[in-house]
């Protein structure tokens, strides 16, 4: 990639499974290219809160009701600044997050699908 050009802005739904845990060590290491702007994950918000912090991620996302409220109780967890949205409809606005150039859907199961057309719709790649 050319020392110029902007980094990739990435969203990553599913940032606390197996492969998100994957993408992000990939991100970690091309920090020159690649930039995270977006995270989700079902339930885990203390794992997501931790993210956050060492990506300075300012859009989250938590899946389940429960766990979206016990994150909004603890916004403390998070960053200063951060937007918190929740459910399936906070999934498919961090898929269609004007700023990101890709999203990577590393959901379980059906969940994922609603968020993959939305990002597809939304011109991401």
């Amino acid at each position: 990639m050319n020392a110029l050009a902007p980094r990739k802005r990435v969203v990553l739904l599913g940032a606390t499974g197996s492969i998100g845990e994957n993408a992000l060590r990939v991100l970690a290491a091309h920090r020159d290219k690649l930039e995270l702007v977006g995270i989700a994950a079902r339930a885990n918000w203390e794992k997501l809160a931790a993210i956050a912090r060492q990506f300075d991620v300012r859009q989250v996302g938590v899946f389940d009701d429960t766990a979206f409220a016990a994150a909004r109780a603890n916004a403390a967890a998070f960053p200063a600044g951060i937007r918190l949205v929740g459910g399936l409809a906070g999934l498919v606005e961090l898929a269609q997050l004007p700023g990101a150039d890709i999203v990577l859907v590393a959901v379980v199961g059906t969940t994922g699908l609603e968020p993959a057309l939305a990002a597809l719709a939304a011109g991401k790649d």
